[in-house]
């Protein structure tokens, strides 16, 4: 068995505050990585009738956001990191997330990250590895949580 940290990311990414959460799951694997998580996810699918990729923004359209969320990190340990594009770049953020997280590999959503400038780190493409779609749930939560604009109330 080892344990893999399988990660995505989700936020505004633009505008004033370019909010954005790397979040992922953390899945003891004893095949090959890219299988990891499966069971959970044809099971979201079949049971929610999802076709193609899961995506926190279609789960939250639906209103099955939270309920799925919830599912996932009471079977997989989830951790993430916030941070605001221009005070720091992705790649801190991400090696900040690295340190809290010990794993023996590393499976990024392609695109995220530059992974070579980091040993154990892969980057895939989403729709074909079960574990990076956990982790887009896990990141989208976040930041839903995390990344909404402020409502101030108003002066009385």
């Amino acid at each position: 068995m080892r344990r893999v940290f399988y990660a995505d990311e989700s936020g505004t990414g633009k505008g004033p505050c370019n909010c954005l959460v790397i979040g992922g799951v953390l899945i003891e694997v004893s095949g090959s990585y890219v299988y990891g998580g499966v069971e959970l996810l044809q099971s979201i699918k079949k049971r929610f009738d999802v076709k193609g990729e899961v995506k926190w923004r279609l789960l939250k359209r639906r209103g099955l956001g939270e309920a799925v969320f919830r599912e996932v990190s009471s079977r997989f340990p989830v951790e993430y990191v916030k941070i605001h594009v221009g005070e720091g770049d992705v790649e801190r953020a991400f090696l900040a997330l690295l340190r809290r997280v010990k794993a023996d590999l590393y499976v990024v959503d392609k695109g995220l990250i530059d992974t070579r400038l980091f040993s154990g780190v892969v980057e895939r493409p989403s729709h074909k590895v079960p574990g990076i779609q956990l982790a887009d749930i896990v990141a989208g939560h976040f930041a839903d949580q995390l990344c909404r604009p402020q409502r101030f109330a108003p002066d009385l």
